[in-house]
């Protein structure tokens, strides 16, 4: 019996919600089962029949959508889903403390992903050209949900803007501070409590740097089926 594949060609073709679904189940598998699972969750083929293809088609399927996913991801600003047109916060600086507390607290956690998306991601309001505003802010639960159905790629891209944009902010601190140090000088103020609250700054942005970053490295890499592993370094 010859089972039909349907190859996703980028990751726009997967949503978050099957990737959420793979981590989900990949931890502690062993290579074939990860496999299998991978062939399950990002095409769409039940575990039964996934058992039923040929052992060098499953290679073929497995390593295709590896390289998936070591593609440049950039930033999506806008795209549409159900009947939604979404909208990236257009101005990050504008960003309310709720919105800033409920992105940190989602956006190294794959398994709250789509509560971290529907921060960064809200409904267009008013378009005029390439400029937009989004809705404002109300919390996670009304869009959570639709948020696992957007395409992965818009996901991880926007999770890669925030890991470059929090490394250009840190690497921009030192000359910051030296300036911040000089002003305080000048003021008169009391160096220690501008100081404090700096650090804590400092730490807040490194923490979440560190999360994130361990978001986008560790989880499909490091579940990567050996073989995979090896057949990438070959080509």
């Amino acid at each position: 019996m010859k089972v039909k594949i349907q190859l996703p060609e980028s990751l726009r073709e997967i949503t978050l919600a099957q990737y959420q679904h793979f981590l989900e189940r990949a931890k502690g598998l062993e290579e074939n089962e990860l496999k299998a699972l991978m062939i399950e969750c990002f095409c769409l083929i039940p575990a039964d029949k996934v058992k039923l293809i040929e052992r060098a088609s499953v290679e073929e399927v497995c390593l295709h959508l590896d390289n998936l996913f070591i593609q440049e991801k950039s930033l999506v600003n806008k795209f549409e889903l159900k009947g939604f047109k979404f909208g990236f916060v257009p101005d990050l600086d504008a960003m309310t403390f709720g919105e800033y507390v409920d992105l940190d607290k989602y956006i190294g956690d794959w398994g709250n992903m789509n509560r971290a998306m529907a921060v960064l991601f809200r409904p267009i309001g008013t378009e005029i050209k390439e400029e937009y505003k989004i809705v404002d802010y109300e919390g996670t639960d009304e869009y959570a949900e639709l948020m696992k159905l957007m395409p992965l790629d818009i996901v991880l891209g926007a999770q890669v803007f925030f890991w470059n944009l929090g490394s250009e902010l840190l690497a921009a601190l030192p000359n910051y501070l030296e300036k911040e140090g000089r002003a305080i000088i000048q003021l008169g103020r009391s160096s220690g409590e501008n100081g404090d609250g700096i650090a804590q700054s400092i730490n807040s942005l490194e923490e979440m740097l560190g999360t994130l970053n361990q978001s986008l490295n560790s989880d499909f890499q490091q579940l990567l089926p050996t073989s995979l592993l090896k057949a990438r370094k070959t080509e």
